[in-house]
């Protein structure tokens, strides 16, 4: 089972704070078990120190010697020393021989002054060691008269290994309950702190289930901050991507079928024409009726295949190369494309520039006016006149407008009728060889090229259609 976060990061640091309480209780305890030792074994000292000095005077006034095994008793009892052990050594060669001369201690054994290791430490004239016995602990201070007699002064130290205990235990009762509490505060600290972390995880899961509009709200000025935001970024960029496959992917579906139904009509127009042909015997009037019908829906599905497969490589290409061209250029190329339908329908092209130039693929932007052209010539009645003018715009930025004198178009057909396949009046525009796929095209050449278009438009006076905010200003 994997551990949360918040919880890993709550144990590792509870953990720290008890390790840094331990390791310096461990080093206080010392330094305070170093200092009470010391003053414990100076305050002993300097009590031994006086006795001695006080019974070394009396032996020296009476001059005791090697024999006054005596006097030496008669001076320890006179003092009732019960702390005190006399043992006077008598060594036959390599053999350590010890007497005992006197004891008043609660140690009734003199063995084990024979097992102990003497610090040579000295305080003084004095050596010491450590005894335990029966759970309690005793210092033992040595020192000899004239190497015979040798004293050791016993002192009960139970009390500073009890004081030690309690002092150990009270530091380690602190540390638990100073642990306790900073573990409680870091818990607070660190939930309130990890808090849009978990917010980001819930948003996460909700995006990852498909709810692609879902943001988090995190406040902190910090980096977990900074990561909301980013992330907020990220799902709006996410959101934005996932609707334009969405739409795109609806666009293709509607393009797809718009097509096949597009394709049908001349289909089925070709292979009637072309079954009655095989199948009955026309007068030669007819069969150039029918062979020249069979030529018109070919050339149208030709026309349709070509924008499709236009639209299709514009839409997957993401990048143009863009030149600086004259519109003059521009105007020229079009009239020469438009002048056989202009002349079809003895419609006069009015041209007005003022020698303007735009950064632009020509031949694209070339597609762009030939289409809104053929639109117009489309939407004329016969005789009448479209004017192709460039200018500028508010902002100061070259304006191209193609306008005519047509039918016009309705308010509620303006925004669909840059839809792949749409058509204002099917009727007509069959007529004519449309399709519904130039208005289309020329939107995404115009996208392609950081350019928008504006349709205006009025039903029986005529339609004026603006191409603006170019990147060239006049």
């Amino acid at each position: 089972m994997r551990m949360k976060l918040k919880t890993k990061i709550i144990w590792i640091s509870c953990l720290a704070v008890l390790s840094a309480s331990l390791i310096s209780d461990i080093v206080i305890w010392n330094i305070c078990r170093i200092s009470l030792t010391r003053e414990t074994y100076e305050t002993v000292y300097r009590q031994v120190y006086e006795d001695w000095l006080e019974l070394r005077q009396q032996l020296d006034l009476a001059q005791v010697s090697r024999q006054d095994e005596d006097v030496v008793l008669y001076y320890l009892k006179e003092k009732q020393n019960d702390y005190v052990i006399c043992m006077k050594y008598l060594g036959y060669g390599h053999m350590m021989v010890w007497k005992e001369i006197f004891n008043h201690t609660c140690i009734e054994s003199t063995d084990f002054v024979n097992e102990l290791g003497w610090n040579m430490e000295s305080y003084g004239m004095m050596v010491y060691s450590g005894y335990e016995l029966e759970g309690k602990r005793y210092l033992v201070f040595r020192t000899s008269y004239q190497s015979d007699y040798y004293f050791y002064w016993i002192t009960d130290i139970t009390y500073l290994h009890r004081r030690l205990k309690q002092l150990a235990l009270r530091m380690l009762a602190i540390t638990g309950v100073l642990t306790v509490v900073v573990s409680l505060i870091l818990y607070r600290m660190i939930t309130r702190a990890l808090k849009p972390l978990q917010e980001l995880e819930v948003s996460t899961q909700a995006i990852a289930e498909g709810d692609y509009a879902r943001r988090t709200q995190v406040d902190q000025q910090d980096e977990i901050g900074s990561l909301a935001e980013h992330f907020n970024q990220m799902a709006e960029a996410v959101e934005i991507r996932t609707r334009r496959i969405e739409e795109s992917e609806q666009r293709k579906t509607l393009f797809m079928g718009n097509l096949t139904h597009e394709l049908k009509t001349p289909l089925t127009a070709i292979s009637g024409y072309a079954d009655t042909m095989l199948m009955m015997k026309l007068k030669p009037s007819e069969e150039e009726e029918a062979l020249s019908y069979i030529q018109s829906e070919a050339d149208r599905l030709e026309r349709l295949s070509r924008k499709m497969m236009q639209l299709l490589e514009l839409d997957q290409k993401s990048e143009i190369e863009m030149e600086e061209h004259s519109v003059r250029e521009l105007f020229a190329a079009v009239e020469q494309s438009c002048r056989q339908i202009l002349r079809d329908k003895d419609i006069r092209l009015i041209i007005n520039e003022h020698g303007e130039r735009l950064r632009m693929d020509l031949d694209l932007m070339t597609d762009v006016m030939v289409n809104l052209v053929d639109n117009a010539v489309k939407a004329s009645a016969n005789g009448g006149e479209i004017i192709l003018r460039a200018g500028t715009d508010e902002q100061g930025y070259t304006c191209l407008q193609v306008e005519d004198y047509g039918s016009g178009i309705p308010e509620d057909e303006r925004e669909r009728i840059l839809e792949p396949f749409y058509m204002v009046d099917k009727s007509r525009s069959r007529q004519h060889g449309g399709a519904g796929l130039g208005l289309a095209l020329v939107k995404l050449i115009l996208e392609r090229h950081g350019m928008q278009m504006k349709i205006e438009s009025e039903v029986g006076v005529g339609t004026r259609i603006s191409i603006y905010n170019m990147f060239t200003k006049r």
